[in-house]
């Protein structure tokens, strides 16, 4: 499974729309969205733009 994390929800939504089996799943209120791209598992999130979020 590949994880992929998107800084801004229009980087997230790109990847996301091109997900086949497209699921989501909500953990202490994160948003993961799990499925099939290019023929790989994955996993996407967003982070958000700050300097917290990115470390």
């Amino acid at each position: 499974m590949i994880g992929i994390i998107g800084a801004m929800e229009e980087e997230v939504t790109i990847l996301k729309n091109k997900l086949t089996q497209l699921s989501e799943i909500s953990v202490a209120h994160v948003k993961f969205y799990t499925g099939i791209l290019k023929d790989r598992e994955v996993v996407i999130t967003q982070s958000g733009i700050v300097k917290v979020n990115a470390a």
